[in-house]
């Protein structure tokens, strides 16, 4: 076989194989059991320190949490809720509007990532009120 049909060959089979995608099955979805979002400001307001907290119904080794483009990296206390509850903050102005309204009617959407105790990543995206208050 000549180098030339060779390499067609093998460029044709490496194509097939990819056209048939993966033979892993798709992670499940990742289940939010609740979000929480409220403005942490002490004695200054408004402000834009807005506290972030997600429940998960299983329990993750690493969350993140993307809002208005800005990922946010948060934390938990294995202790506390099995690794369940996960907590952060971030400066976001849009929010900050949003609890200034008051009224707990508009939402905000959250697109959370968390890594499971096998490694595989899971996402899911939530809408959550934003409250003038954190805690």
């Amino acid at each position: 076989m000549s180098g030339v049909r060779r390499a067609g060959t093998v460029l044709l089979v490496a194509g097939i194989c990819a056209a048939c995608g993966s033979s892993h099955p798709a992670p499940p979805p990742l289940h939010v059991a609740n979000s929480y979002l409220g403005l942490d400001c002490g004695n200054a307001f408004p402000c834009p320190h807005l506290g972030i907290a997600v429940w998960l119904k299983a329990p993750a080794s690493r969350v993140t949490v993307t809002l208005h483009g800005r990922r946010v990296t948060l934390v938990t206390h294995r202790r506390y809720e099995y690794g369940r509850a996960w907590t952060g903050f971030v400066r976001d102005r849009v929010a900050e509007r949003l609890a200034v309204a008051d009224d707990m009617s508009r939402t905000v959407q959250l697109t959370v990532d968390a890594v499971g105790p096998n490694g595989i990543v899971r996402r899911a995206t939530v809408r959550s009120p934003v409250s003038p208050g954190w805690g």
